[in-house]
């Protein structure tokens, strides 16, 4: 050990200087900083400055619960076959509302009939299409086990691979404790503004998502794919 006054070697064990009896420690320009956190465990003496770094805080989370209110007879399987049947089925009205159309240029004296009837097998065909278009997207749902969020707090689950609805029961916001709403958000969209000044805006992407109802700032993405509360 060197004497910090005048530079003469002494002892490990000495507490002051043989020669100019100045003391002997460490030096109070040394100090330790934690910048608010612990320290735990033994402390170590070091001729520079410790310093600790505090931890990341954890953002807070949004907790949900997802309790099953109709568990539905629809499983992955039936509304595999429900699907194609009823696309085959959509065959049918098509080629009557085909038929009918070249009926009704073919003769003139029965143009009313043939357009009324005509009509009417479009009208059953719209309703095969959207049938059809409900029943692939609840077989997405169960094929993928997801949950999507619905109405009034209400989601479709595919869990299990089989449809059940859900009622979503959110806690307080954990940043202010306002009331949470489970919806779809929209995140991502295209403002368009129309030839007489008409302003008006395209969805392009929605999430699942937990939003306070007292502050619209305050929301978390819930992953679709979550079976338990987030």
């Amino acid at each position: 050990m060197i004497c910090a006054s005048c530079g003469i070697p002494l002892a490990s064990t000495a507490k002051s200087c043989t020669e100019c009896e100045a003391s002997v420690g460490v030096g109070r320009e040394n100090s330790v900083s934690t910048g608010g956190g612990d320290i735990g465990g033994d402390v170590y003496q070091a001729q520079g400055n410790i310093v600790v770094n505090p931890a990341a805080s954890t953002p807070p989370e949004a907790r949900y619960e997802a309790v099953p209110m109709w568990r539905s007879p629809l499983t992955l399987a039936l509304l595999t076959w429900a699907s194609v049947a009823l696309g085959v089925t959509g065959v049918f009205p098509l080629w009557q509302v085909v038929e009918r159309v070249i009926d009704l240029f073919a003769s003139e004296e029965s143009a009313d009939f043939i357009g009324r009837s005509g009509f009417a097998w479009l009208h059953l065909l719209l309703a095969v299409v959207l049938l059809l278009g409900l029943l692939l997207g609840l077989r997405r749902i169960a094929m993928t086990e997801t949950r999507w969020p619905l109405r009034f707090g209400l989601a479709v689950s595919g869990h299990g691979r089989r449809i059940t609805l859900e009622k979503i029961r959110a806690d307080r916001c954990p940043k202010c404790r306002g009331k949470m709403k489970y919806y779809s958000k929209p995140i991502e969209w295209i403002n368009h503004v129309d030839p007489n000044g008409r302003r008006w805006r395209e969805i392009t992407q929605r999430v699942p998502a937990l939003e306070c109802r007292r502050n619209s700032k305050h929301w978390y993405e819930v992953d679709p794919a979550e079976e338990e509360a987030a």
